[in-house]
């Protein structure tokens, strides 16, 4: 037998005697009086490989003993000696005062804002091991759990991914408890709930669950929570992962719920009935059910004039229309139906097809691989170099695959144009699964023509009928919906047009406020007249 084998069987042994050793301890602390002795038992037995675990024993003046324990590099130590050390340290002890109890310590003694007293020891664990500080007291059952979480953090920066020109730029961090703080800084209402649920089995990562109660979807808010409930899974280590656990349809590359990194716009989601997630962790919330037209929709839309953001919006639109079909109607067009085009750009097309070793189709899906590599190199490299190799690596691919007869001038110009229109989208995602999904229709308009992309644009469709988020269909509210729904799409109303929430995503309270001038006196007339009249007695006339 190799010297590995024995090892693997060694420790396979050792961790096998460990568990059993702290098995016997969790039924020895659940029969005896659970003190301070038979935790730090159970501790030991637990722990005995993690690093940075202390064990502080005090003396207190009475005869009892105290076991504070906490993990080094998780806890704010000046917490922990101002909080627990120096009040258990100054405890006097009067002639015949009775034992000291947890519950005493906890409201005479303890100094620090959060403490709970816990009797199961998987909870005891938990919590010890995101940073609370643990306090046993001989002779009395139980264990005082006090706050004293320090986990290292980003503090709140500028968004890198929804960047806006007007608008507030502070965006979420790794730290849940600071997101949701920066969500009711901008929320400041009673109705605000939120729901802390602890998803993956060894991660045991909080999720928070955040809406407005005489708002939310009550139906949508059920299927959320019965959908975090099923999740299944050794950890979660970003939104991400939770977005792909609870999505309707695994397998579509449509998103089915917004990532954001704005706190602004969860609030605005949030007001009008959906849900977001809060992971801690991560610094992008999900937000859900989500439309295919609210994918759109930039977070600096509702800051700017609706005439401008109508035109932009319009913009997306027809740049995401592009990005699908523009590839695929090239080669239909070019290989099958040239009669279709006038005839000037007909000749041009074909002029600059001379020399080209490649058929249009290959042409086609060597410039998007080649995109797609430009595009990726330029993401890995660090931000100022990745940029210049990005517009450098364009210029000299386009340039000498033109030169080598590998591909003509009007198909860069026309892949060119598909990744820039692909990123004029707000969500990344959309725009990358624009990009390639116009891969099947470019292969369907090379065999049929310009009848396989019209069919390949029929099943994109009737796919996009058939997604729903969180029970709501993906393509609301292209449907017969009041005209108030349509007041927020491809353009946008003023802002105090707005006096009805949308009707898909199913808000309990449909009114919210809208423009009140005309409710209100005019007094404008009598303040110009009052002001003149001022004016001319100052004048003397």
């Amino acid at each position: 037998m190799s010297g590995e084998r024995v090892r693997d069987i060694g420790q396979h042994s050792r961790r096998l005697l460990r568990d059993l050793n702290m098995l016997l301890e969790r039924v020895r602390y659940a029969r005896s009086p659970r003190d301070a002795g038979a935790l730090e038992r159970i501790l030991r037995a637990a722990l005995a490989d993690t690093t940075g675990v202390v064990y502080r024993h005090l003396a207190l003046a009475n005869g009892q003993d105290v076991l504070v324990t906490f993990i080094d590099h998780l806890v704010a130590n000046w917490r922990i000696e101002d909080f627990i050390i120096r009040p258990l340290s100054s405890i006097p002890a009067g002639p015949g005062s009775p034992p000291l109890t947890l519950e005493r310590l906890a409201n005479r003694y303890i100094a620090a804002g959060d403490v709970k007293t816990s009797f199961d020891i998987d909870e005891i664990l938990d919590d010890l091991l995101r940073g609370d500080t643990l306090v046993a007291l001989s002779g009395s059952p139980g264990v005082l759990v006090v706050s004293t979480r320090k986990p290292p953090a980003r503090p709140v920066s500028d968004a890198q991914i929804e960047v806006v020109a007007r608008g507030p730029r502070d965006s979420f961090t790794e730290t849940a408890v600071w997101n949701l703080a920066l969500i009711r800084r901008r929320l400041v209402d009673v109705n605000l709930r939120t729901e802390r649920l602890v998803v993956g089995a060894r991660s045991k990562t909080a999720v928070y669950l955040v809406y407005i109660d005489d708002v939310v979807n009550r139906t949508a808010l059920q299927e959320m929570r019965r959908r975090l409930r099923a999740v299944s899974i050794d950890a979660v280590l970003d939104s991400g992962m939770l977005e792909q656990l609870i999505e309707d349809c695994w397998w579509t590359p449509f998103p089915q719920a917004e990532r954001t990194e704005r706190p602004d716009v969860v609030v605005a989601a949030l007001l009008e009935g959906r849900l977001a997630l809060i992971t801690d962790n991560t610094p992008l919330a999900i937000v859900a059910p989500t439309t295919f037209s609210s994918l759109f929709d930039s977070p600096e839309d509702a800051y700017s004039r609706p005439t401008v953001v109508s035109l932009l919006r319009v913009t997306r639109f027809v740049a995401t229309g592009l990005a699908l079909s523009l590839p695929a109607l090239y080669v239909a067009v070019a290989s099958y139906t040239p009669a279709l085009l006038p005839l000037r750009l007909a000749i041009k097309i074909a002029n600059s097809r001379e020399g080209v070793a490649l058929p249009v189709v290959a042409e086609a899906l060597l410039m998007q691989l080649f995109l797609e590599i430009l595009r990726e190199a330029g993401f890995r490299l660090p931000g100022p170099i990745g940029q210049t190799f990005g517009v450098v690596g364009g210029i000299v691919i386009g340039e000498f695959s033109v030169r080598a007869g590998l591909v003509s001038e009007m198909m860069v110009v026309v892949i060119a144009l598909t990744g820039l229109a692909s990123f004029t989208s707000p969500s990344l995602m959309l725009g990358t699964s624009i990009r390639l999904l116009g891969l099947p229709l470019l292969l369907m308009a090379s065999v049929l023509g310009i009848y396989g992309f019209l069919l390949g644009l029929a099943g994109l469709l009737a796919h996009l009928v058939s997604l729903r988020s969180l029970g709501i269909p993906y393509l609301v509210p292209f449907a017969f919906y009041p005209p108030s729904d349509y007041k927020d799409m491809v353009l946008r109303a003023p802002i105090p047009a707005f006096k009805q929430r949308p009707t898909f995503y199913g808000p309990q309270q449909r009114r919210r406020a809208g423009d009140r001038r005309r409710d209100l006196p005019d007094t404008r007339a009598g303040s110009v007249h009052r002001a003149a009249g001022v004016g001319n007695r100052a004048h003397g006339q």
